[in-house]
């Protein structure tokens, strides 16, 4: 279920997603993303880390603007305007898109969709298994699978850290990224926090 919308850029969207407790990934996968109402699926790869989902239940995908209907589902969201003439629209289209999903199909929080996880690039080591140093290198909305492992990669730090030591020792983590514009650099405020 869609938890929570914000803007990561002009062209990408930021949802967060209430799951199932069964629900698991690793860092770097990606997911299916089945849209009632939508025939096409989409596919889009968590930019947040497995120890998010274990904390509070939550996973985030950046979505990049398409016109490939799960994208622009995304994309199509509905907010309640402050005046009563966007309320009454608002209102509208909500009683529409119960309706017709097909014809007014929008991304709300409480939209509920359903995801299947895939994907063999991922990065999940085993407390016992020999350090790695890590370089990421990522271009635009493509940065989502790896930001997912820089953050995983702190996750793990700071897990070893309060373990003593008994946990995974991570090696070094460096991100090498680009996009078409600073406006486009995505996750900068949150980047700057990984340790």
């Amino acid at each position: 279920q869609v938890c929570g919308i914000m803007t990561e850029s002009e062209t990408v969207k930021r949802l967060r997603l209430a799951v199932h407790p069964d629900f698991s990934f690793k860092a770097g996968q990606w997911v299916d993303f089945f849209i009632p109402g939508v025939e096409k699926v989409g596919g889009f790869s968590m930019c947040s880390s497995p120890g998010l989902l274990q904390r509070e239940g939550i996973i985030e995908l950046a979505v990049k603007y398409t016109k490939h209907p799960p994208a622009h589902w995304v994309h199509t969201v509905v907010s309640e305007g402050s005046n009563s003439y966007a309320n009454l629209i608002y209102r509208l289209r909500f009683f529409l898109t119960v309706l017709s999903a097909a014809l007014f199909c929008q991304c709300t929080v409480g939209s509920r969709v359903a995801m299947r996880v895939g994907g063999d690039f991922y990065f999940d080591p085993m407390p016992s298994d020999p350090s790695v140093d890590l370089l990421l290198v990522a271009g635009g909305v493509g940065i989502n699978p790896l930001y997912s492992v820089l953050l995983h990669t702190s996750d793990l730090l700071h897990l070893n850290q309060s373990s003593g030591g008994r946990d995974y020792n991570i090696g070094s983590a460096h991100l090498c990224y680009s996009a078409k514009n600073t406006q486009e650099l995505l996750f900068k405020v949150r980047s700057n926090i990984v340790t």
